[in-house]
């Protein structure tokens, strides 16, 4: 789930011109067999994501907050972020199935939508997802999901306010965050697109994310910079998108908090029913769209 002051759920919703629902049965041979066949050795191999996100003034702290997020996974503590978020995301699943079948409701926000499970996550016939196995880097996502970020800047400002979050202040430094943010910076481009008809978000998607820098990259996602990227339960929406193999998806839409808005347009929504893996629809907004690699 991400937050726009909106939040993305970890469902996925896959762009094709009918309403299809996805929905797990505990029982259902079918959907045992699709989720043990992700034991592959494509499944197991690093997924390379290019995040792409326009950045107003009033964004350019939750980005960077976000990247310092994402890039957290694979910095060396202990435990790690990784294993954390995963052991507490598989820490809910009896709560997951009881919500299916009683009156019971586990809810993103009661919960926690950064380690929010889905049935994918808790079924226990998915053998990539043992409790043994979470620290090994080709069962968990937070780990073999690799992102690299361009983050287009709507003026110079914001563009020299991202740079100098992201630069060490003191090069010679060997503090722990001064470390930190040099990681972070490795894989960050940013881009001062201010002038002109660049200011268009749609128009720099066409001028940058072209085959050239596209090369190499399984997915890249278009991300609004009012989206807070850190509530989304990386680990399971990855899994879903692994699995369903959609070429247009885009995780559903919560607000802040039960009554905050999330999306106008409605299917995009959460839909409150945990048994809901994913659904096709009719349209991918343009907040969040993410796009397979050809």
């Amino acid at each position: 789930m991400v937050n726009r002051n909106r939040t993305l759920i970890v469902g996925a919703a896959a762009a094709i011109c009918a309403f299809i629902a996805i929905i797990y049965s505990e029982n259902s041979a079918t959907t045992k067999t699709t989720l043990s066949s992700t034991n592959t050795a494509k499944e197991q191999q690093t997924t390379k994501v290019l995040i792409a996100r326009t950045v107003s003034p009033s964004e350019y702290k939750q980005v960077i907050g976000d990247v310092h997020h994402i890039n957290s996974h694979h910095q060396a503590t202990s435990p790690s972020s990784a294993s954390t978020y995963l052991a507490q995301s598989m820490s809910q699943c009896n709560l997951l199935r009881k919500s299916s079948s009683s009156a019971t409701i586990i809810t993103p926000y009661s919960n926690g939508s950064k380690t929010f499970p889905n049935h994918v996550l808790c079924d226990p016939n998915n053998n990539n997802q043992n409790q043994s196995s979470i620290g090994g880097e080709e069962n968990n996502n937070y780990l073999s999901v690799k992102a690299d970020f361009l983050l287009l800047a709507r003026n110079a400002e914001v563009a020299n306010s991202m740079s100098n979050l992201l630069s060490p202040t003191n090069p010679s430094s060997s503090s722990s965050s001064t470390r930190n943010q040099k990681q972070c910076c490795d894989n960050v481009e940013i881009l001062d697109v201010s002038r002109g008809e660049n200011t268009i978000k749609i128009w720099n998607w066409i001028l940058h994310l072209d085959e050239a820098r596209l090369y190499d990259y399984d997915y890249v996602w278009m991300i609004d910079g009012d989206i807070d990227l850190s509530s989304l339960n990386w680990h399971a929406f990855w899994q879903q998108v692994k699995l369903i193999r959609p070429k247009i998806c885009q995780p559903a839409i919560i607000g802040n908090d039960p009554g905050a808005h999330g999306t106008s347009h409605s299917i995009l929504n959460y839909w409150g029913d945990s048994r809901v893996l994913a659904s096709e629809v009719a349209i991918v907004e343009l907040m969040t769209p993410l796009f397979e690699v050809d």
